[in-house]
């Protein structure tokens, strides 16, 4: 199973499961990059199903990696996932849950060194 979501910039978000085991971790990456990441970790004739709204918009590059689910084009909301894990997971394994960041913000890859000039600086004089 390979979620392909749309990281925006030209970037997709990926991550490869088999059954319920994560295979290697999160990337983003370019879409045309992504043949090759499937290639390094499927196994001969093992079946890839892509699904999410990263497989359904960069189509032309997914379907020549593996059937691409259709009915899965959008992303689930934070609500859906947080009841999805409630229905399986305790609630202390919930309480040491924490996102996961793929990659920076806009505001860090733009501003590294923060944005002291910005629209809420405080004015001078």
């Amino acid at each position: 199973l390979v979620p392909v979501l749309d990281a925006r910039r030209k970037e997709i978000f990926v991550s490869m499961y088999r059954a319920s085991e994560a295979i290697g971790s999160e990337r983003v990456l370019a879409p045309e990059e992504l043949a090759e990441l499937v290639a390094e970790q499927a196994h001969a004739g093992e079946r890839i199903v892509l699904f999410g709204d990263g497989a359904s918009k960069y189509l032309a590059q997914t379907t020549v990696i593996g059937e691409v689910l259709r009915d899965c084009r959008q992303t689930p909301s934070a609500r859906a996932v947080a009841r999805l894990a409630r229905t399986i997971a305790s609630t202390a394994t919930l309480a040491e849950t924490a996102p996961s960041y793929v990659r920076l913000p806009e505001a860090q890859i733009k501003f590294p060194n923060g944005n002291t000039g910005g629209t809420f600086a405080a004015k001078k004089g």
